[in-house]
């Protein structure tokens, strides 16, 4: 793996643990401080574009997902040049071609994040990996 691809790597871990922490945050903020829970969605991400709408289609309509949601390459970098704005050294590390395309899961009433990931691992064969929720503990405002 050479410097660029693990700083590539590197950036796309950053971008999904502040993409994790911000979803948690934003769905779980009340009264002035967070609740503390975990994000329900299980996550899949692709090399390409083209894999992650294989799959997109393939979950679209199944019983077992509540809601389903995707995100380009694209639209990832679109995101992380957001995120890390104020650090324009971070951002000139990464391109769309160096973020994965991913496919964002809940499951549906009666199955668990981490029943589905697991389902989901076997099933999705192009993923590149396929995460259960991620749960953080966030401290009440004082």
């Amino acid at each position: 793996m050479t410097v660029r691809e693990r700083v590539a790597w590197i950036v796309t871990a950053a971008v999904v643990l502040v993409s994790t922490v911000t979803m948690v945050i934003v769905l779980n903020w009340k009264d002035g401080r967070p609740e503390v829970r975990c994000a329900d969605a299980v996550i899949a991400y692709f090399h390409d574009d083209a894999a992650m709408r294989v799959a997109a289609e393939r979950l679209d309509g199944d019983p077992r997902i509540a809601m389903l949601w995707t995100e380009t390459q694209q639209q990832a970098y679109e995101r992380f040049k957001e995120v890390f704005e104020s650090q324009p050294n971070l951002a000139g590390l990464a391109g769309p071609d160096s973020l994965p395309a991913t496919v964002r899961a809940v499951p549906a009433p009666g199955l668990t994040g981490e029943g589905l990931a697991g389902l989901l691992k076997g099933e999705l064969a192009t993923a590149a990996e396929v995460r259960p929720p991620q749960c953080t503990v966030d401290s009440p405002t004082v």
